[in-house]
């Protein structure tokens, strides 16, 4: 209930700065820009998205090792339409992977959540490079930029609940506890309630059973040193990749902004998508990367205009070759 409070307030708050953003906007200055673009760096960042896309499909074919071992094209189809079903919903963005590891295994006949855990595990690991860069880019805020008192809270806040949140991760894995349903429904009278399954036990074996085969895939892959080192290595150079995108459209305009500017609004951003309410955080994630934008010192044209054709190419990939994956695979995968 808190979590749902809390996702309400953050909104408010994002949209209401959303709003008096674009009310600032001054439609003769942004096509004043868009008629001195260069093309050729325009091209070149719309190509690094599909690079980002190679990686990220490169990456799950490390995680899948053991499992299945998919042609590389056909992966490429399985996270273009997970891509799609991640921005067409709200939320953390991990509505893709169920649906990934479904057509994989309808595909090769192999069992869906021992997949499915197997693809968490990478998404784990890219949220763990993913949450150092936004972390990272808080310190430098807070460090290096004069900013709004209330918003310098806000951060430290936010550092605060992920240090508590990472202290707990250590904790758990240190004390090695292990969560089997079964036994928390028997040891916990509160939690044989909260059973859904507790008049059919062939249904809760069977659930259990597909909680069995994911977490256990799950933890082979996220332990798995080379796997992990690989995880890792490759996600790394995907959001450098995706950290390319506005920089070389900043470059398109003649305008060269230090790299540690770009990954701090992308890096940002993209953490506020994640709780955003809207499909694939559209509107108050390009919203937010323009104040951050803003108030590094861009001007608020250029910076409406990079946050704006970044979403554009994000959205062109995401969204129409998403959806036409989705549909290739729907009708290829019986």
């Amino acid at each position: 209930m808190m979590k749902k409070y809390l996702k309400i307030f953050s909104t408010i708050v994002i949209l209401v700065l959303v709003i008096y953003l674009f009310r600032k906007i001054n439609i003769f200055e942004i096509h004043t820009l868009f008629k001195r673009i260069d093309i050729l760096y325009f091209i070149l960042a719309f190509s690094l998205y599909l690079a980002s896309v190679l990686i990220f499909t490169l990456r799950n074919v490390y995680f899948l090792k053991g499992i299945v071992q998919p042609n590389f094209l056909f992966l490429l189809n399985t996270t273009f339409a997970g891509f799609f079903i991640n921005i067409m919903t709200p939320g953390s963005q991990i509505g893709g992977e169920p649906v990934r590891a479904y057509f994989i295994g309808r595909k090769y006949d192999k069992s869906k959540s021992k997949i499915l855990g197997a693809l968490f595990a990478d998404r784990v690991i890219h949220a763990v490079v993913s949450l150092f860069f936004g972390v990272f880019s808080i310190l430098f805020l807070i460090k290096f930029i004069n900013i709004p008192s209330e918003f310098k809270i806000i951060l430290q806040t936010f550092l605060f609940f992920v240090s508590l949140f990472l202290a707990l991760g250590i904790f758990l894995r240190i004390k090695n506890i292990n969560f089997d349903l079964k036994v928390l429904f028997k040891k916990f009278r509160l939690l044989r309630w909260m059973n859904p399954f507790r008049k059919n036990k062939k249904l809760l074996e069977k659930v259990l059973k597909i909680m069995r085969h994911f977490t256990k895939s799950f933890a082979k892959k996220i332990t798995h040193k080379k796997t992990l080192f690989a995880g890792i290595i490759l996600s790394l150079i995907y959001w450098i990749i995706i950290y390319s995108i506005p920089y070389f459209l900043f470059l398109a305009f003649d305008i060269r902004v230090n790299f540690f500017f770009i990954i701090i609004a992308t890096s940002l951003g993209s953490i506020i998508g994640e709780f955003s309410p809207t499909p694939g955080g559209i509107g108050i994630m390009e919203g937010f990367m323009i104040f951050l934008y803003s108030i590094m010192g861009i001007s608020f044209p250029l910076a409406i205009t990079i946050s704006l054709l970044t979403r554009f190419i994000t959205y062109f990939y995401d969204l129409l070759i998403g959806g036409l994956n989705l549909i290739y695979l729907k009708d290829r995968v019986k």
